[in-house]
């Protein structure tokens, strides 16, 4: 059942993420055809032409849009699971016979698997833009990257500490995905307690949130710096004797973190629908 609400909001927020994607994989077409066409065309010509200056032009869109499809991704998903829990739709949503935990699950899913799909997306446009204009170059580049895989990279060099960390760290980035998306949702939930302002709710929310997030990380460092203060010379230590260990520990705490943010903002969220079910 859960494949089936995943496949189903994947074709719903397809209607916004497509559109999208393209969009900017026309303007990544553009730019780099426009480099393409800038480089053919002599210096002396250049200060003359107007092709400089669209260049430029489209050099500073796509970049701004690679910014753009990365940040918007987990906003236009928060906005379909509004749509889809709070607007129009929500009376259908909550009369399918599936339990709102796999409703809430199979969302956050689909919003987690499409901010995947935003950062390779910019990432292939990328390869696309420098492959374009920068041929020789690009394929210099993924040479190198080629040989360093499969002739320099020795993993029998790195301790087994080293490379459970860094798969974990990876993992951690993974779930922080799906953090991101699980807190735009939670707060939509939340705001859907105000009879009133459910918008305006959802976002003071949101905004309370990070606030006290980076209040808590302030008052995290300073006191990890009290405390280093008072023992760096034995943390020193540990870091130059065991710092495979020192590594894993902070990849193993990043990941937990994580892990507790999207389980505590998941059952948050589950939990408010459960009692809020016509959000109309």
């Amino acid at each position: 059942m859960l494949g089936k609400v995943i496949k189903h909001d994947f074709k719903a927020m397809s209607k916004l993420f497509i559109p999208t994607y393209l969009v900017f994989g026309a303007l990544v077409i553009l730019d780099a055809l426009m480099n393409l066409v800038n480089s053919q065309i002599p210096n002396h010509v250049k200060a003359y032409g107007i092709i400089p200056v669209f260049t430029t032009l489209t050099d500073v869109l796509m970049f701004i849009g690679m910014i753009l499809i990365i940040a918007i991704s987990p906003i236009l998903s928060t906005v379909c699971f509004y749509r889809s829990v709070a607007g129009n739709e929500g009376y259908l949503t909550h009369t399918l016979p599936v339990k709102r935990s796999i409703i809430v699950t199979g969302k956050m899913i689909t919003g987690f698997l499409y901010s995947c799909i935003s950062l390779v997306f910019v990432f292939i446009s990328s390869l696309i833009y420098l492959f374009i204009c920068h041929h020789d170059t690009s394929m210099e580049i993924i040479s190198s990257i080629k040989n360093f895989f499969l002739h320099e990279l020795k993993l029998e060099d790195f301790p087994v500490s080293v490379i459970v960390g860094f798969i974990i760290i990876i993992l951690a980035l993974i779930v922080q995905q799906y953090a991101n998306v699980a807190t735009y949702y939670c707060c939509v939930a939340i705001g859907q307690t105000n009879n009133t302002h459910k918008i305006i709710m959802s976002i003071v929310t949101y905004i309370a949130y990070t606030t006290i997030l980076q209040i808590l990380s302030s008052v995290f460092s300073f006191v990890m710096t009290a405390v280093l203060s008072n023992t760096s010379d034995s943390l020193n230590e540990f870091m130059v004797r065991n710092p495979e260990g020192f590594f894993l520990g902070v990849s193993i705490f990043a990941l937990c973190l994580n892990l507790l943010i999207s389980v505590l903002f998941t059952f948050i969220c589950t939990k408010i629908l459960d009692k809020k079910l016509n959000l109309t």
